[in-house]
């Protein structure tokens, strides 16, 4: 098993939105991406407090650290679109709300910014 395939070495993606940066900049997938300009990303946690910090949010351009799915490192320069692509996360709810359905599974969106 590779390092970087390791829990806590990267966080692991394996598909791409159309017309998202990472598309527009040819991130190729799957890959873990290891790396976002001098902050390491081992796990959703660390990136996620790192955007809350503000550590991108004046940032033009952000280096990605990618390792792909052979081991080979790269790095790709995006420009970030806060405004069409801002970085969400989706969370399955588990509850008993009149509002939730019990037959199908039920998803809250929840955004995250720089401070």
């Amino acid at each position: 098993v590779m390092p970087h395939s390791q829990p806590g070495q990267g966080l692991y993606f394996w598909y791409m939105f159309p017309g998202s940066p990472a598309d527009t900049y040819e991130v190729c997938a799957p890959g873990w991406l290891v790396q976002v300009d001098s902050v390491p990303t081992p796990d959703i946690d660390s990136l996620l407090a790192s955007i809350a910090a503000g550590k991108f949010s004046k940032c033009e351009w952000l280096r990605c650290h990618i390792v792909d799915s052979e081991g080979r490192r790269t790095v790709r320069a995006l420009k970030p679109d806060f405004l069409f692509w801002p970085t969400v996360e989706l969370h399955q709810c588990t509850g008993e709300a009149e509002d939730l359905h019990p037959q199908r599974p039920n998803w809250t969106r929840v955004e995250h910014v720089g401070t």
